[in-house]
């Protein structure tokens, strides 16, 4: 027998650490509408109230833009304008925690070594935001940049009345300034508008646009694009008068841009031929090519030919692909329909035709593009995806409809007269898509014919819907109540330039309001994420399998909560998403870990019924209350603090590693090995786990163990292994102040098959004053904590706390010494 003689150990007895256990929702699919701004609220800074708002953007990092008039301001009408924005939390970051002040009326904004005298704000588009990191350009900061094109008050600057800046991290950097001559020194910058700015890319990159004064040949070349690098030098992309296609350009216009500084824009020539005289170019780095040009064949896939005759409403995602609108002609040059399109490096294709049939075969397609029709620009995503709304024929009348299109499917939205809620939805506008595929459109919803002393009309209420092509769901409506004030009308996207508009990469959806009683507000609408409730199995990675189309990422709380039983695969990869929970309703939940890490940011929950099976690693804080099973020959790593109240199986062959904190006393069933490397706390009270494999306690592990009474497992801690157990790390063993012992008094501690190892460090309370002392006995299959006789009787000052303290830590200082003493006696 192996004994461990430790006289007059005093120490403080660690105190047990309270539990903390994420408790995640417990409720299916849902969502939450945060109030950004409201009229009447006080503006950052306490000069002022906000009165009437603009559009809001938001971007990939969830950060809302707008731009506000105000009220009650310390200069009147000199300082009533401001631009604003705020962090909506459900992104990791760049974080803005509040609502701030980026710019406002009557500011002395400092620019460098230069101050600039801003006037009235209140201007639509006057700013651009990043949307989208580029991957090779991390170091560049924040990625919550603005482009800004900032009126002056008059006579305040000595070259004109505007400039472009660029803003980060609350410091500003000039761009361009009105009156300034441009890098070639062939003319000078006229003043800004609201047309200035194209956009600004992940690495601080800006592309603006100005007409020029005092060029070399007056109105030949007076228009131009420019890039601002991020070191701040200024490159001239395109100006009219440019080679183009043979001739010269007379008109670039239109210049839309990605997130990583690309762009593209039409021009038209020179030419003397009709068909012949405009183009869609393509900006990349600092050069320009031909894309696509009237009087090319379009990829009509018809066996005569038709031809591209106007080109419109180009759009570029970060992929380089430009989607366009074209008129089309026949070879006769007569007019011949109009179409949808998108073009790469390789080749151009046709999306939609006009007479195309639609996917359902109950209409065709009407005018894609028309010189009188008021549709807006078709949105475009990374994927290839379009957004737009489409005429519609039918047998019996003319109608409209929203669709989702791509190269490979085509999925109708939504159509007049298709049934949603309690009416019909018609009058679509301003439809979005992100780079997830999701959708979000305004519609009226006709609810019934209202007959009064004024005649029949039809009672119709403001919609705003998102969705994936399968589900739907209703982010704002007419008539809903917020902050105590009804909506009476919704704006979205209204203004959809650039990358970045009223729909996030996550869902998040940015709009206006105005209230019954004429105030306004900007919301932001946020969804909550699952698995589609009408797929009973499938893989992780699998796109269409989630609720709103999207894999999950590091901004999703992905909530699993099904009525019937659920199976799911992977992930394949290694994956980080915000939160987890499984199950808590009548369905199960069984996730199948594949060879990967699963990073859970806030934390994961099992609920009961449901499981979680595999292999690989859990980064992530567990509440396991269903099963947890190492399936065999397989190993799973948990590296952060898991609490147990309900079932782990560790199979046969197979390996369970807990890095942190393990709290439970729950049976861990099976053959296999588990290991500890943290502490290790049954409970807040006395228990006993049994563990029917193998247990190792690693060196860095420590056991905890309360003793409160003689009755094992039920008032002092204990563990049973059903194989071998092998011992390392610190053992701490604390007494209740109620326990009286006696001198022969045996608790039992640890029983297995078999005992290997030694703790490497022992803490057990001071009995010196009882005249007693602790002893560990260890044979090869039990530990156990034995009370005997003080055979010395050395006085220990315990009059103070803080003596004891002092005492257990010199204690601790000593134990490699006390080890070596032991090792002596041993000997």
């Amino acid at each position: 027998m192996q004994k461990w003689n430790f006289k007059h150990q005093v120490c403080s007895i660690f105190s047990i650490a309270s539990l903390l256990s994420i408790m995640l929702s417990q409720s299916s699919l849902a969502s939450s509408t945060q109030t950004i701004a409201q009229t009447e609220q006080t503006v950052p800074g306490d000069n002022g109230q906000f009165n009437i708002f603009l559009g809001a953007t938001i971007n990939s990092f969830n950060e809302v833009v707008f731009t506000s008039r105000l009220i009650n301001t310390s200069e009147g009408e000199n300082d009533d304008t401001g631009i604003y924005r705020m962090f909506v939390p459900r992104t990791l970051g760049p974080v803005v925690l509040t609502l701030e002040e980026v710019v406002r009326e009557n500011q002395f904004l400092t620019v460098g070594d230069r101050s600039f005298h801003l006037n009235d704000l209140y201007i639509s588009s006057a700013f651009k935001i990043t949307n989208t990191p580029a991957p090779s350009y991390s170091a560049a900061g924040d990625f919550t940049n603005l482009a800004l094109m900032l009126p002056l008050v008059p006579g305040s600057n000595d070259l004109g009345n505007s400039i472009i800046a660029v803003e980060s991290v609350n410091a500003f950097v000039l761009v361009a300034e009105a009156g300034a001559t441009v890098p070639s020194s062939n003319g000078e910058y006229r003043e800004f508008n609201i047309a200035s700015l194209a956009g600004i890319s992940s690495n601080n990159n800006v592309i603006f646009f100005s007409a020029l004064n005092n060029t070399e040949n007056d109105t030949l070349d007076n228009t131009a694009y420019f890039k601002r690098f991020n070191d701040n030098s200024i490159f001239e992309l395109v100006r009219k008068g440019d080679p183009a296609n043979g001739g010269v350009l007379t008109h670039p216009a239109g210049l839309q841009t990605n997130d990583y500084g690309d762009g593209v824009f039409s021009g038209l020539n020179d030419s003397e031929d009709d068909y012949n005289n405009s183009g869609l170019y393509k900006v990349s780095g600092t050069s320009y090519s031909l894309v696509v040009h009237e009087g090319d064949i379009a990829p009509t896939g018809e066996i005569e030919n038709r031809y591209f005759s106007e080109l419109y409403d180009a759009r570029i995602n970060n992929h380089q692909q430009i989607g366009f609108k074209a008129l089309l002609r026949d070879e006769n040059g007569l007019a011949n329909g109009s179409g949808l399109f998108l073009a790469d490096t390789l080749s151009t294709k046709m999306i939609l035709l006009k007479g195309q049939t639609t996917p359902d075969g109950t209409a065709t397609y009407g005018d894609l593009l028309s010189r009188f029709s008021a549709k807006p620009r078709a949105a475009l995503n990374d994927l290839g995806q379009f957004a737009l709304i489409v005429d519609l024929l039918t047998e019996t009348s003319q109608i409209d409809g929203v669709f989702r299109a791509s190269e490979t499917e085509v999925i109708e939205i939504a159509r007049k007269h298709m049934s949603y809620e309690d009416g019909t939805l018609r009058n679509f506008k301003d439809p979005a898509i992100n780079n997830n595929g999701l959708v979000v459109f305004q519609a009226d919803l006709a609810l019934e014919e209202v007959f009064d002393d004024e005649g029949t009309y039809l009672r119709t209420e403001d919609i705003l819907i998102i969705t994936d092509g399968i589900h739907y769901e209703t982010i704002e409506r007419e008539g809903r109540e917020h902050n105590g004030k009804v909506i009476s009308e919704i704006f979205f996207n209204n203004n959809p330039v650039g990358p970045a508009n009223g729909l996030s990469d996550t869902g998040t959806v940015a709009y206006k309001v105005r209230y019954e009683d004429g105030h306004q507000g900007i919301l932001a609408w946020t969804p909550d994420f699952g698995w589609r409730t009408d797929v009973e199995e499938g893989d992780w990675d699998d796109v269409s399998r989630w609720h709103f189309g999207g894999l999950p990422d590091q901004f999703t709380d992905v909530i699993i909560n099904p009525e019937q039983n659920i199976d799911i695969l992977g992930p394949i990869a290694d994956t980080t998403i915000k939160s987890l929970t499984l199950g808590g309703s009548a369905g199960s939940v069984h996730l199948t870990l594949q060879d990967s890490i699963l990073s859970v940011t806030e934390g994961l929950t099992v609920h009961i019924g449901s499981s979680i099976f595999g292999q690989g690693s859990l980064d992530s804080v567990v509440l396991n209350e269903g099963l947890i099973e190492v399936l065999a020959n397989q190993s799973l790593t948990i590296s952060a603090e898991t609490t147990n109240e309900g079932m782990i199986t560790v199979n046969g062959a197979s390996n369970l590693h807990f890095l942190s904190r393990f709290i439970g006393k729950e049976t861990i069933q099976g053959d296999g090995t588990v290991t500890f490397n943290g502490d290790i706390q049954l409970t807040d009270e006395p228990s006993l786990l049994t563990i029917q494999g193998n247990m190792n306690l690693t060196e860095n592990s420590s056991l905890h163990i309360e003793i409160e009474g003689a009755e094992r497992g039920v008032s002092y801690t204990s563990i049973d292994v059903g194989a071998i157990a092998t011992l390392a790390g610190t053992l701490q063993v604390s007494l209740s102040d109620n326990l009286s012992l006696n001198s022969g008094d045996t608790f039992e501690l640890l029983l297995a098959e078999q005992i290997s190892g030694e703790f490497d460090n022992l803490v057990v309370a001071d009995l010196s004053e009882q005249g007693l002392q602790i002893s560990i006995n260890q044979t090869a299959s039990k530990l156990e904590l034995v009370v005997t006789q003080d055979a010395d009787d050395v006085e220990t000052d315990t009059s103070s706390g803080s003596g004891a303290i002092n005492i257990g830590l010199l204690i601790l200082l000593l134990l490699p010494l006390i080890r070596n003493a032991v090792s002596s006696k041993k000997t």
